[in-house]
C-alpha cells in the first residue's frame, strides 16, 4: 500500500469519523423565563434561572401560573483538536497532503487521544400549571468518541520501524432515547432568615431507549520489524434497539435577599439510568506474528487471509448505561443595570460521572440579558470548562404578548472559524399569566423582640397618663423602617390618608390609634408610574378603612385616653379626627369605586404595558391588581358601614357643638 492510498485512506477515516459525530439526529429540552445566557450542556444553553433545568422554579411566584411549551430543539458539537478553519485548510477534495501537512496536523492533536463530543435534541409538546409541569415527548441523543492518536500517525503517517502502536484506547458510545417527564414543586411556609422565599420541587422522567451503539471490550496492537508484522486485537461491537429506565431530577430556589438575586441549586439525574435489552455483541478478534511475503503482495487471496480473523455474534442479556449526573448552581441578579433593564446570571455545572455527554470538569458560566426594545431582549454569555472549554455565545428573545421565543448559539474552544464546537437552541413557549402573590418577607427576630418590649411598656399605663407619655412614641411605635419592608414595596404612613398631624414624629399620635403596630400596609413599587398610583392609592383607602375601624373601637370601648386626647366625645373642628372623620372617610369610599374602575381598566392594558424584560413582572402585576380590585370591593363596604356608624355618634353627641 503506497503513501497516496494511506492519504485517501486516511481522508476516509476521518469523513467517516466526522459524519459519524455530526449526522445523528439531536435532542433539545425548552428554555423559558430566560433571563442571560450562561452556558451549554445537554443540547441545551443554560439561560439564567430556568425550570427545564430547575424543577423548583415552578413554584416561584414569579413563574406563570401557567404556560405551554412548543415545538424546541438544541445541539452541541465539538473536538478538542481541530477548528473548522483547520478541517477546511487541510481536508479538501483533491488536495494531496504533503509531510509537512501531515505532520501539523497530527501536532493539533495536543493531547493522546481525539475526542468528538455531541449531544442534542428535540422536546415536543409540554404544560405547566400552578407548581405542575408535564412535557408529553422530549428526544435525547448523546454520542461521544475517543481515538488514540497512535490511530492517526499510523494511517496518516505509514508504520514506523519497530515502533509499538497501541489501539487499546478506542471507544465509542452512541444512544437515543426519548421521555416523558412530570414535574413538582411547591414554595415553603417558613423560609431561612438570608432567604425571603424559598421552593422546592422534583421532577420524574420516564425514558424509553430507542437505540444503543458503542464498543465494549477493545485491545490491540500493531509492531512491523524487519522481518514480520506482529499485531493482535480484540474489538466488541454492542447493540441494543429497545431499553427503559427512569430518571429524577432534584431542585430547590428562592430568593436571595442579601443579594437582591435569585438562587437555584439543581441535582441533575440524581436517579438517571437506561436498562438496555436484548443486547446483541459482535465480537471481533484478528492477529498476526508472522512476516510478509513479497512475492505474494500482488496475490488478493494473500491479502485476504493476511490476518488470522474470527467473528463471533452471541446475545448478552442486557446492559445498564447511566445518565450524566450533575450538579448546577444558578444565580440570577434581575434589574442590575441600565435603569433596570440589563441583568446577571452566573452559573457553575459539576458533573459527578465520567460518562458521554458529561465531565468532572467544572464549568463557570456567566451571562446578561439587555431589553434592547419592549419586547427584544438581547444576550451576551461566556464558560470556562467542561467539555467545550472556553465558550462564547449570543442570543435574543422575543417576547410579544403571550408568546415567547428565546434563541441562542455559541462557539467553543474558539470563535468564529477558529472555533471546535458550536451549540444552538430554539425555544417556542405560550405564558398565561394570571396574577401575583406578593412575597412576604417574614419578620426578623430582632423586630420581634422590639414589639414585644415595646407592648410590656403599655400595660402599667393609668388612667391619669395621658398626653405626657406620647413625646415616647416616635421611638417605639413599631413603624417598619425601608429596610424591613419588602423588596419592592413601601411602608403605608398616616400623612398618605391624610392625618398629618397624627404621622409618627408629631407628639400627638396615639398608640391606640395607629394602625400599623400589628397590621403592616405596604404598597408596591412597579416602577410603572401608573401602576404605583393605583397600587399606593389602594393602599391608601386600606388605610382610610382600618383607621376608622381603630377610631369605632376606641369609642366603643370607651378608651378614655383616646377619648380625651382627641375630644372624641365632643368631636369638635379643633380634633384632628373630626377632617378624617366627615370628609376622608366618605370621599374614601367614593374614590373606591373609581379605583376598582380604573384596576380593571389596568387588567385589560397589562399586557401591552409589560414586555421584552418586565414580562416577567406581568405574572405579579396581573395578580396584584386582581387582588386590590377585591380588596376595594371589600374595603369599601366597610367605609361605608364605618361612616354610619360615626355618623350616628356625631348626631348622637350633639353635633351642634363643633365649632365654626
Amino acid at each position: 500500500m503506497n503513501r497516496l492510498h494511506l492519504l485517501r485512506l486516511n481522508n476516509c477515516i476521518l469523513a467517516v469519523l466526522l459524519i459519524v459525530a455530526f449526522i445523528k439526529p439531536c435532542s433539545a429540552s425548552k428554555i423559558e423565563n430566560a433571563p442571560g445566557i450562561c452556558g451549554s450542556g445537554g443540547g441545551r444553553i443554560w439561560i439564567g434561572m430556568n425550570s427545564s433545568w430547575n424543577p423548583s422554579m415552578l413554584g416561584l411566584k414569579i413563574y406563570p401560573d401557567w404556560s405551554v411549551s412548543l415545538p424546541s430543539f438544541g445541539l452541541a458539537m465539538g473536538n478538542n483538536a481541530y477548528s473548522t478553519a483547520f478541517l477546511g485548510d487541510y481536508f479538501v477534495e483533491g488536495k494531496r497532503l504533503s509531510d509537512n501537512d501531515v505532520n501539523k496536523i497530527l501536532s493539533e492533536i495536543s493531547s493522546d487521544q481525539l475526542n468528538l463530543n455531541w449531544h442534542g435534541g428535540v422536546s415536543g409538546l409540554g404544560f405547566t400549571y400552578n407548581g405542575f409541569g408535564m412535557t408529553l415527548f422530549d428526544m435525547h441523543t448523546i454520542c461521544s468518541a475517543a481515538f488514540p492518536k497512535d490511530v492517526f500517525e499510523l494511517v496518516m503517517g505509514g508504520w514506523e520501524k519497530d515502533k509499538l502502536y497501541d489501539f487499546s484506547d478506542v471507544s465509542t458510545e452512541y444512544y437515543r432515547y426519548w421521555t416523558t417527564s412530570f414535574s413538582m414543586a411547591r414554595s415553603l411556609p417558613t423560609t431561612p432568615g438570608f432567604l425571603d422565599e424559598l421552593s422546592v420541587g422534583a421532577r420524574l422522567k420516564l425514558l424509553f431507549g430507542i437505540e444503543y451503539y458503542g464498543l465494549g471490550n477493545t485491545s490491540g496492537y500493531l509492531q512491523v520489524t524487519s522481518d514480520s508484522v506482529k499485531t493482535d486485537g480484540l474489538m466488541e461491537f454492542v447493540k441494543s434497539e429497545s431499553g427503559a429506565g427512569l430518571g429524577i431530577d432534584i431542585g430547590a430556589s428562592g430568593w436571595l435577599s442579601p443579594l437582591s438575586s435569585y438562587v437555584g441549586v439543581t441535582f441533575g439525574n440524581a436517579i438517571g439510568s437506561i436498562n438496555w435489552s436484548d443486547v446483541e455483541i459482535d465480537e471481533n478478534r484478528f492477529e498476526r506474528h508472522n512476516g510478509v511475503s513479497l512475492d505474494s503482495l500482488s496475490n488478493r487471496d494473500y491479502w485476504n487471509n493476511f490476518f488470522n480473523e474470527s467473528d463471533t455474534t452471541y446475545e448478552a442479556g442486557s446492559k445498564t448505561v447511566s445518565l450524566p449526573k450533575y450538579l448546577l448552581l444558578t444565580l440570577h441578579r434581575p434589574e442590575m443595570y441600565l435603569d433596570g433593564r440589563g441583568d446577571i446570571s452566573v452559573s457553575i455545572h459539576q458533573g459527578l460521572n465520567d460518562v458521554p455527554g458529561n465531565s468532572f470538569i467544572p464549568k463557570l458560566s456567566v451571562g446578561s440579558t439587555f431589553q434592547q426594545l419592549p419586547w427584544l431582549n438581547l444576550r451576551l454569555g461566556m464558560g470556562f470548562g467542561g467539555i467545550e472549554g472556553f465558550e462564547l455565545g449570543g442570543g435574543f428573545g422575543i417576547d410579544y404578548a403571550l408568546y415567547h421565543m428565546n434563541f441562542g448559539a455559541s462557539w467553543q474552544r474558539g470563535v468564529f472559524n477558529g472555533s471546535k464546537g458550536f451549540s444552538i437552541a430554539l425555544s417556542n413557549s405560550l405564558y398565561f399569566p394570571s396574577g401575583y402573590q406578593p412575597v412576604e418577607r417574614p419578620k426578623k427576630p430582632k423586630k420581634e423582640k422590639v414589639k414585644k418590649e415595646k407592648s410590656k411598656k403599655e400595660e402599667p399605663k393609668k388612667e391619669e397618663q395621658i398626653i405626657e407619655e406620647e413625646e415616647k412614641l416616635p421611638e417605639d411605635t413599631g413603624m417598619p423602617t425601608a429596610p424591613s419592608a419588602p423588596s419592592g414595596m413601601k411602608a403605608l404612613t398616616l400623612a398618605d390618608i391624610g392625618l398629618k398631624d397624627m404621622d409618627p414624629g408629631q407628639v400627638l399620635c396615639a398608640k391606640a390609634l395607629y394602625p400599623f403596630e400589628d397590621n403592616p400596609v405596604f404598597y408596591s413599587v412597579i416602577k410603572s408610574e401608573k401602576y404605583d398610583k393605583f397600587f399606593k392609592d389602594v393602599a391608601e383607602i386600606t388605610g382610610t378603612a382600618l383607621m376608622a375601624e381603630k377610631i369605632i373601637e376606641a369609642i366603643e370601648a370607651g378608651n378614655k385616653d383616646v377619648l380625651a386626647m382627641y375630644k372624641l366625645p365632643e368631636l369638635t373642628a379643633e380634633s384632628p379626627l373630626y377632617t378624617f372623620c366627615t370628609e376622608t372617610l366618605p370621599n374614601a369610599s367614593r374614590n373606591a369605586t373609581t379605583l376598582i374602575t380604573t384596576g380593571n381598566q389596568l387588567l385589560g392594558s397589562s399586557r401591552r404595558d409589560f414586555t421584552g424584560l418586565n414580562a416577567r413582572k406581568l405574572p405579579s402585576v396581573i395578580k396584584g391588581v386582581n387582588g386590590s380590585v377585591n380588596n376595594l370591593k371589600t374595603a369599601r363596604d366597610k367605609i361605608d358601614e364605618l361612616v354610619e356608624k360615626i355618623s350616628t355618634y356625631i348626631k348622637t353627641n350633639g353635633e351642634e357643638e363643633v365649632g365654626e
